[in-house]
């Protein structure tokens, strides 16, 4: 029977809504080998992004490899996933411990390969000097707005851009969307605002999405194709008024990304981060098979 790993991953976080206690299976796998399972279908799925018809020239096939290498089937391992699924608390702190690990490999590799993506002097400055950022750290950066980071590991970094820090967003997950939100900016109701980022252009990322939003489904997206610097397009939804969306190049591999609305509220969120340019313009921030990372300054609002 063919069995979808990615499929079973996003259904086990569909289960948080079920009521029903799952029972403990006989075969239960262990949570340190599910984290083990997990972080190696995570880095098949990245790998299969970045060059599929490698691995299809290999015949490699991400289930078969995952099952063989840890000596497990289908059946074992959704129903022990459903198993912790249905705890998520648990199920949480499985995926946290994922990340912990994505994020430590990507620390062991990154250094060697950002020197080589990277040659200007403040980017080295920057490879040598990365504090990772928690919400309230990123929101003392952010003028004391409340932050919440989803989804993605947030480094800063000592990197200065037109005078502005410059942090690293890199996605840590392939299973649930990733962004970074910064919380009731206050905004002038009825007027036009216009949202600036300056964001860095990076070996493995092709696009950088922006939203500004208020409550669902109103908001206004925009996609920047950072391979071509073009704007792949821009969307608004409810009450938002679709005002433009520009991307200019500003320096070597910088651009300066601006995605403007009017609104009827007086606080709205700002939402950012890497993206893929295959994605829909109002689904960017979702699940993505390439962890992929981008060097921003944090978001200025320019109000008329």
């Amino acid at each position: 029977m063919k069995v979808s790993i990615t499929g079973f991953l996003i259904i086990g976080l569909l289960l948080f809504s079920c009521s029903n206690k799952v029972p403990k299976p006989d075969n239960l796998i262990s949570e340190g080998k599910m984290v083990d399972i997990i972080y190696d279908v995570s880095i098949l799925a990245a790998a299969k992004g970045v060059n599929k018809k490698l691995i299809e020239d290999k015949g490699i096939l991400p289930e078969t490899f995952i099952y063989s290498k840890h000596n497990i089937d289908s059946l074992q391992f959704v129903a022990s996933l459903n198993y912790y699924a249905d705890d998520p608390e648990l199920y949480n702190s499985i995926y946290t411990r994922v990340e912990n690990k994505i994020l430590a490999k990507q620390e062991s590799i990154g250094g060697a390969t950002e020197k080589k993506e990277n040659t200007t002097k403040d980017d080295q400055i920057a490879n040598r000097s990365r504090t990772l950022l928690n919400n309230k750290n990123l929101s003392d950066l952010s003028d004391g707005y409340s932050v919440n980071i989803i989804g993605t590991s947030v480094e800063k970094t000592d990197l200065k851009f037109k005078g502005k820090d410059v942090i690293k967003v890199t996605r840590n997950s392939i299973v649930r969307a990733a962004y970074v939100v910064i919380n009731d900016v206050e905004i002038d109701a009825q007027k036009d605002i216009e949202i600036s980022v300056f964001v860095k252009k990076t070996q493995n990322v092709s696009a950088f999405g922006l939203r500004i939003s208020d409550v669902y489904p109103n908001r206004v997206d925009a996609i920047f194709d950072l391979t071509q610097g073009q704007l792949k397009g821009i969307k608004s939804t409810g009450y938002f008024e679709n005002g433009g969306a520009t991307i200019e190049q500003v320096d070597k591999d910088w651009f300066e990304c601006k995605i403007k609305t009017k609104t009827k509220t007086d606080k709205v969120k700002i939402i950012f981060g890497p993206t893929d340019i295959d994605k829909p313009i109002e689904g960017w921030e979702g699940k993505s098979d390439v962890l992929s990372n981008v060097y921003v300054t944090l978001p200025m609002v320019e109000k008329d």
